[in-house]
């Protein structure tokens, strides 16, 4: 599967959207959560798009749930879909490793409501 190139955001944002949204609604909701819970329900969400996998969290129901419904209203493919989810993983990777074990939270707590 190849992944997102530069510049290939705005083409799949409200994929990339419906995705984040959902990883900010649990963060508000449990500011306990770190980015390494985020990133496991991500994973969780790329097998359950796979069809790989039957039990998840429900952070991971919820990012599927809402991937699958943009994608349907937008014409997005199941690949896309996993495109995304993985192009999200690599930002919590990315955000991690930089700012810490809430990073990629923080860093989505402020743009996204």
């Amino acid at each position: 599967m190849e992944s997102l190139r530069i510049g290939q955001e705005d083409e799949y944002l409200p994929l990339l959207m419906a995705i984040e949204m959902e990883i900010r609604k649990a963060y508000s909701s449990n500011p306990r959560m770190r980015d390494i819970d985020a990133l496991r329900a991500v994973q969780e969400a790329k097998n359950l798009l796979r069809r790989r996998g039957t039990k998840a969290s429900s952070l991971a129901a919820s990012i599927v749930k809402s991937a699958e419904s943009v994608a349907a209203l937008n014409g997005y493919a199941r690949e896309e879909a996993l495109m995304c989810l993985s192009h999200v993983a690599t930002s919590i990777r990315t955000h991690r490793r930089v700012d810490g074990a809430r990073g990629y939270l923080n860093f989505i707590g402020r743009f996204l409501p």
